[in-house]
């Protein structure tokens, strides 16, 4: 629907050049190792081949061919490589008689694959299938066989295409007449060989021209693209500037930015380097390549382009405020503050950096500070919303829940925010009555905020709706059995369900107005894992270990390497060294363990490790459930065992999240854990310290409780951990 959304015209098609971006080089360098070991170094032509589509199409007995139909075209002097996928027995058949098709299908997993297999021809000949599509959007040469009643895309009497520029339609003159069609294509074909010079590539014929007249056209026409901030189209328009004229500089540097904007930071990172060529003295350019070069995790050398913006023009407040954010990525606060300041004293009413220079004191822990200068920041412009939805972190980490839910909301408005899935439904905020309806309750964070808000879906039930609850599919399992879930879902289904309102799991905190005092299920709210699932798992640490005669404990040292705090909250399985000498049996319950950790586990083989077992966290659960106690960082692990009511003991950094609260050892939200915090910023040698301590403190109280019965459940499980499904009264309703 969304040519008529856009009122499109035979003349404004967009994007008809190409608008997929190029498939990863090293993917097409594999294609092109994959066909040079089979042909030899390049030296014919190559032409990719599809003659058929799906046989359930309702168009494939007008639209497909057998491959025999093809055989004239097959004599000419070309490398034909095969892109047909689902071959039919009489076609497999005689592509057994042509060795010389190159058919590698077999290795094609998706139109990843094939996108740079393509990028690896000269030219695709196809009937009217998906590859034509595909490769008309990777602006790759296409010839398309149409039959005489063709699809109203490829419209009538005309041998181009408006969707795609590098096509070329070949229609049948008479209903089902492909013979005169594949006669048309092989003639033209040996006409492109006999006309080819050595060593070129069909993809050089469409090069743009260079007129500077149609550069500046391009260029003036992508920045107003990026006002109307259609931004997509402003980056395909400017980057053909470079193309076109390459000594446009002002170009070069916006097609850069926009390359940012999208997330492409490596091919941004090209465009500021040609810039760099064209004008080594840009203030401007080495503050945007910096950024780049802080994306890519290239720290030294996005501060080397930093400081040497700063010295071309030291009037530049994006650039000390960038610099800002790089130091406080690396922990260097009062750097960090320093070039906040300057960037102030450009400009005072700068609001994203009042804001960040409140987070940067945030991690300081100066409170006080940090609420007046994000005052200061609303007052400047008071519908800023990362200052919002920041203030709200502060004020729901210090405990004011009454002003900190409404404000976290603005996390759907942040630049790099949640996504809005655009349900036409209307969303539920607790301001109507939902008795007799179904509501659709969603995952809109991570896997561990899923588990913690999944404790209000009793609540919601409680109301008199029918719950459908999404999740993602690790926890599917997982949270089917949490009491008033009447269908548990994956996300790619939830388009087909009937609902009536919906709601994100974490926006539940803010529905039921709730404050420290009233969380809802603190002890536990997930249901016993079936005793099969357990005994299962109790069976596999005894045939590793033996009968049990030790005090077991779960370890997770890191979360996800993407997630953009893991800095902060992960640390090197290496660090833990001091508790791995306590007289425990540890379990690792780390998934994803990373090359440098790897390689220390092997030099523990007294960690048992069965996570390979681990299918999802209904899994995990049931191993959880075996242990005595679960140390670990910041993950969606401590929401589990949490929420199971099992023991946990959850290391988190100085600068905590804001649902850990600050200056306290216990939890709100989970009444089995306790907290182990850096005294100062990136000092885990303490928190390691302290959970040794504790530990042997713990065990040792285990051995004189528990020593007459190897078999009973200890004494620490006892007294922190309630019957697993045990739940608190429902809190009142909004």
């Amino acid at each position: 629907s969304l040519p008529l959304a856009f009122r499109t015209r035979l003349d404004t098609i967009p994007f008809a050049d190409r608008y997929l971006p190029a498939p990863p080089a090293e993917r097409v360098k594999a294609w092109e190792d994959r066909l040079e070991g089979l042909t030899g170094p390049r030296n014919r032509l190559r032409v990719g081949l599809v003659w058929s589509g799906n046989p359930d199409h309702k168009n494939d007995s007008n639209r497909s061919m057998t491959l025999r139909t093809l055989a004239p075209l097959l004599e000419t002097d070309v490398q034909f490589v095969s892109l047909q996928k689902g071959i039919r027995d009489q076609d497999r058949a005689y592509l057994g008689e042509r060795p010389d098709i190159i058919d590698l299908t077999d290795q094609l997993k998706d139109f990843t694959d094939t996108a740079a297999l393509l990028s690896c021809l000269d030219l695709v000949i196809s009937v009217d299938t998906s590859v034509v599509h595909l490769t008309g959007a990777l602006g790759v040469p296409v010839w398309t066989m149409v039959p005489f009643n063709p699809d109203w895309r490829w419209m009538l009497n005309r041998d181009d295409s408006p969707w795609y520029q590098s096509m070329r339609l070949f229609r049948q003159v008479t209903r089902g007449d492909w013979v005169s069609v594949v006669d048309n294509v092989r003639r033209e074909l040996e006409d492109l060989v006999s006309t080819r010079q050595p060593g070129a590539r069909l993809h050089q014929s469409k090069a743009l021209p260079s007129k500077p007249q149609d550069a500046g056209r391009a260029n003036s026409l992508g920045s107003l693209l990026q006002q109307l901030k259609r931004t997509e189209e402003a980056e395909l328009r400017v980057q053909r500037v470079p193309k076109l004229d390459p000594k446009i500089l002002d170009a070069v540097n916006r097609s850069g930015e926009q390359l940012f904007n999208l997330g492409r930071y490596a091919e941004a990172l090209e465009r500021f380097n040609a810039a760099e060529k064209l004008n080594p003295n840009s203030a401007v350019l080495y503050q945007m390549r910096g950024v780049c070069l802080q994306e890519a995790n290239r720290f030294e050398e996005a501060e080397a382009d930093y400081t040497r913006s700063i010295a071309l023009d030291p009037r530049l407040p994006e650039t000390h405020n960038n610099l800002g954010l790089l130091y406080s990525r690396l922990g260097r606060m009062e750097q960090a503050l320093a070039q906040f300041d300057r960037a102030l004293e450009l400009r005072p009413d700068f609001t994203a950096v009042l804001n960040n220079k409140a987070l940067a004191l945030l991690k300081l822990q100066l409170l006080d500070e940090a609420f007046a200068t994000f005052r200061r920041s609303l007052a400047v412009d008071p519908q800023h919303a990362p200052t919002t939805y920041n203030l709200a972190t502060l004020q729901l980490l210090t405990g004011d829940f009454e002003r900190g839910w409404p404000g976290r909301e603005e996390r759907w408005k942040l630049p790099v925010g949640l996504l809005d899935r655009g349900f036409s439904q209307p969303l539920w905020r607790g301001d109507q009555p939902i008795e007799g309806k179904t509501i659709l309750l969603h995952a809109d964070e991570g896997l561990g905020d899923a588990i913690q808000f999944a404790r209000y879906v009793p609540m919601v039930a409680a109301l008199g709706a029918r719950v459908i609850l999404e999740v993602q599919p690790p926890i599917q399992r997982l949270l089917a059995g949490v009491p008033g879930v009447a269908n548990c879902i994956s996300r790619p289904s939830a388009t087909s369900l009937a609902f009536d309102l919906h709601c994100p799991l974490g926006a539940l905190p803010a529905v039921f107005a709730t404050r420290l005092g009233t969380i809802p299920f603190a002890k536990s709210y997930l249901p016993a894992p079936p005793a099969a699932r357990v005994n299962a798992w109790e069976g596999r640490l005894e045939d590793r270990l033996g009968r049990r005669n030790r005090f077991r404990v779960g370890l997770v040292w890191s979360g996800q390497p993407e997630h953009k705090n893991d800095h902060n909250r992960s640390m090197a399985l290496r660090a833990l060294a001091p508790v791995l000498d306590c007289d425990v049996q540890f379990v690792s319950l780390q998934k994803g363990v990373r090359d440098q950790d790897r390689a220390f586990l092997g030099e523990r083989p007294d960690i048992v490790d069965l996570t390979e077992r681990l299918t999802d966290f209904s899994d995990t659960a049931a191993l959880v459930c075996c242990l005595d106690l679960v140390i670990s960082v910041d993950t969606s692990v401590v929401h589990l065992a949490g929420a199971l009511g099992v023991p946990v003991w959850t290391m988190v950094p100085f600068s905590p999240d804001w649902r850990w609260l600050l200056n306290r050892d216990d939890s709100p939200w989970y009444r089995s854990m306790r907290l182990f915090r850096q005294p100062a910023p990136g000092d885990w040698a303490s928190v390691v310290d302290g959970v040794r301590r504790e530990l042997e403190r713990a065990v040792s109280a285990w051995r004189s409780r528990d020593n007459a019965d190897d078999e009973a459940i200890p004494a620490l499980a006892r007294r922190l951990t309630p019957p697993p499904g045990t739940a608190a009264s429902a809190p009142a309703r909004p």
